[in-house]
């Protein structure tokens, strides 16, 4: 972990210095090495497979050098500076991963023989040395390579932290794999049967020092990201606060990663985590399997609570007081705009203009959803909402939306036409669309409403109405009702005529202008028919035709003038007699008629056969 504020143990330390621990491991294994790779070469007891034996020596000579090669990467490292110790640590890494690798790979074969039933006595003492003095070597790596991290500092451009935190980023990685490796040696040594409570204690101790400075690492890369998010909604167009947010953004990434690693490592000791658990569960955002556990879950729990209760308790009183606002802002913009559509409806009327109901419906209406949206908005202004997003989201979605909906921007075109040219009103009996017949209820800019006869309600859109036949019945102040009646063709035609006149003069609700007519208009297969054509206000039409032609039947009858019903005259003709050849099986000839046919012809007299 890097040094830090939190860390004070690597505070003053040299990047070539290294602890003394650490050099007296290497020094005995550099002697101890090569003589138990001889003793396993001259005796192999146990019947202990050659492959294996040559495979085990060759992981212990290799042992041998690598560990020679670490203590030359060492030396040359320990006067070396910028790129040049830069390459030597990178190559020290490699090594170091290599050994310890090399390291529990012969203890790992070992212990397969092991399991196997096989003689390893001439490795114990070459696995044990390993097991024993790999863990005190790798903390004493862990250490040098926290002591050769540098942090930046403010007074740095954020490329130049930017390229510090990378390396920073890459020790935190090599760390966590170091620790990594020392948990894996001590599951090897308790498989081998060797004492591991004091290395296991160092490792418990020293993870948990390790997870308590990276979490205040991170929880100062949080601060910092904050602080540099509230500079730049500052000054929005700065590129060194936009840079420095890049940076810290980054560093919390690091950080959350060197803390998950850790963390991970402390579950497998079954150390408790769950504090920095829920700290990298708030951080990150993400779900794992961590928030399973009881404390995760109460931890996280209780830190919203607590955050819920801190921020009520900063702003409840202004909320509670914008909420009031809003809701009281809320009811009066409803209130005025009820009383503006009431002022709009009545100064429409008072004017005199010539405007169809549904133009004024659709007027008043459109000044009552301004006054509503207007009063929204700024009600919304007062909870801290900005308009400008907001209008400019609206905006984008009404785009988006008309772009969906291009039929419903084809009925709406189409009302704003129908509005226009105002070809029906609230009250008309129409026939629209495909045969819609009925009277308008009322409109929309999308649809009509329209109650048929029978009081059916039926919603028809704008768009099939327009571009269709419109007629409106209902639409002239008078009508002509076309009537036509029959007579027989015996009967008498003047005294019918007369008497069809004096009905239709004789009715109030005739008009005299124009001027009613009796015509004898055709002769049909079965009658004489009469066209009556009277005239009448529109709303007498229904009326005045069932009154009519219930008058004439009534006349008609009194004078003894019929009416007549369609009748047809069938004629029927005989057919003459079919004659048909009979072949019997003597082979002669007999003619004969058929019996319906010899039937017919004795009910009617016909001659018979011969």
């Amino acid at each position: 972990m890097p040094v830090s504020p939190a860390d004070p143990q690597g505070a003053g330390r040299s990047p070539w210095l290294r602890p003394l621990t650490s050099f007296m491991v290497l020094f005995a294994l550099s002697f101890a090495a090569p003589a138990l790779a001889q003793e396993s070469e001259t005796a192999n007891p146990g019947g202990i497979p050659a492959e294996a034996a040559q495979a085990i020596d060759a992981e212990l000579a290799r042992t041998t050098s690598l560990f020679a090669d670490v203590q030359r990467l060492e030396a040359q490292a320990a006067g070396a500076e910028g790129l040049a110790l830069q390459v030597l640590e990178a190559r020290l890494a490699r090594f170091w991963d290599e050994l310890i690798a090399t390291s529990q790979g012969v203890v790992e074969r070992v212990l397969a023989l092991q399991a196997a039933g096989q003689d390893i006595e001439p490795y114990r003492e070459a696995v044990q040395t390993l097991l024993t003095a790999t863990p005190k070597a790798i903390f004493s790596e862990i250490d040098r390579a926290r002591a050769n991290i540098t942090l930046p500092n403010s007074d740095q451009s954020a490329a130049e932290q930017g390229a510090i935190d990378a390396y920073v980023g890459i020790a935190f990685h090599r760390v966590v794999s170091l620790y990594k490796a020392v948990s894996e040696n001590l599951a090897q040594a308790e498989a081998f049967g060797l004492p591991t409570q004091a290395i296991t204690a160092e490792l418990h101790t020293q993870l948990e020092e390790r997870a308590s400075y990276a979490s205040a690492f991170l929880d100062i890369a949080i601060l910092e990201a904050d602080a540099a998010r509230v500079q730049l909604s500052a000054l929005p167009a700065d590129t060194e606060i936009a840079g420095n947010l890049n940076v810290a953004e980054a560093r919390v990434k690091m950080s959350s990663r060197a803390l998950q690693g850790i963390t991970a490592i402390m579950s497998e000791q079954g150390l408790d985590s769950s504090v920095y658990d829920s700290q990298l569960i708030a951080t990150t955002g993400e779900i794992t399997t961590d928030i399973l556990d009881v404390s995760v879950l109460s931890k996280l729990t209780g830190d919203w609570f607590a955050a819920i209760g801190d921020w009520f308790a900063e702003n409840g009183a202004g909320l509670f007081f914008s909420a009031l606002v809003f809701l009281a802002i809320v009811l009066i913009t409803f209130k005025v705009a009820k009383i503006v559509q009431g002022l709009a409806d009545k100064a429409l009327a008072a004017s005199g203009a010539k405007l169809s109901k549904l133009l004024r419906r659709m007027i008043v209406s459109s000044v009552r959803g301004v006054i509503i949206v207007l009063g929204l908005l700024i009600a919304l202004s007062q909870l801290g909402i900005s308009l400008g997003p907001l209008l400019a989201g609206l905006g984008i979605a009404g785009f988006v939306i008309g772009f969906a909906l291009q039929d419903s921007l084809a009925n709406f075109a189409s009302g704003m036409l129908i509005l226009l040219y105002r070809p029906f009103d609230v009250g008309d009996l129409v026939e629209v669309g495909s045969g819609t017949f009925g009277t308008v209820s009322e409109m929309s800019l999308v649809n009509t409403t329209i109650l048929t006869l029978d009081n059916q309600t039926l919603i028809v859109p704008n768009n099939s109405i327009w571009q269709n036949v419109i007629k409106n019945v209902t639409a002239q102040k008078i009508r002509r009702v076309d009537l036509t009646f029959g007579i027989g063709y015996s009967d008498d035609i003047p005294k019918a005529e007369k008497i069809l006149t004096d009905i239709i003069e004789s009715h109030e609700a005739v008009l005299k202008d124009p001027e009613p007519f009796v015509r004898l208009h055709e002769l049909g297969e079965s009658s004489v028919n009469f066209i009556v054509r009277p005239w009448v206000r529109t709303d007498d039409y229904w009326p005045l035709y069932w009154d009519i032609t219930r008058e004439v039947k009534m006349r008609f009858d009194a004078e003894g003038i019929s009416i007549p019903f369609p009748q047809r005259d069938v004629h029927l003709f005989a057919e003459a007699p079919i004659m048909a050849t009979n072949v019997h099986t003597e082979g002669t000839r007999q003619d004969s008629v058929p019996g319906h046919r010899k039937a017919f012809d004795s009910a009617g007299d016909a001659p018979g056969d011969d």
